[in-house]
């Protein structure tokens, strides 16, 4: 079986593994531009059908800009809409509870999420293209794995 993880902001990932929990692969958020990429997005979800999927539920945040709460949410809608169109079995997952499954504490910076992902799956790639850590293919796997935990 494949599970999928989908952590669907600008800077965000979508990150397959197994049934036993080895991380098969992961990608950054499709973009040309600052845009989303949405060809290849469709690509990724036509190309990779899952058994089950787990998407990062966005809401606005406090102090959280207008352009911002807005791309997150529009990028939000466009991995629904193509997991719905291949139909792919999907939920919605709230970042608290799958990080709280996962045992990374409440409150936590993204560090944390990161340490967890290179525990996990240690051969992981968790940087970005110009070096340093990049949280979003980590909470991608991370969220791949509560999919595959919830069964």
């Amino acid at each position: 079986m494949i599970y999928m993880g989908i952590d669907p902001g600008l800077h965000g990932a979508l990150a397959l593994i197994d049934s036993d929990g080895n991380l098969i692969d992961i990608w950054d958020t499709p973009l040309i531009g600052k845009e989303y990429d949405l060809r290849e997005m469709a690509c990724l979800i036509r190309d990779h059908l899952p058994n089950g999927c787990a998407i990062e539920e966005q809401h606005a945040m406090p102090k959280q800009g207008v352009t911002s709460t807005f791309q997150t949410g529009f990028g939000f809608g466009l991995w629904m809409g193509f997991l719905t169109a291949y139909w792919v079995k999907h939920e919605k997952v709230r970042a608290q509870d799958w990080k709280k499954a996962l045992g990374i504490p409440a409150g936590s910076d993204k560090s944390a999420s990161v340490a967890a992902a290179q525990r996990l799956f240690p051969g992981g790639d968790f940087t970005g293209p110009r070096g340093g850590i990049k949280d979003g293919r980590a909470d991608a796997a991370l969220i791949a794995e509560y999919r595959r935990r919830a069964g």
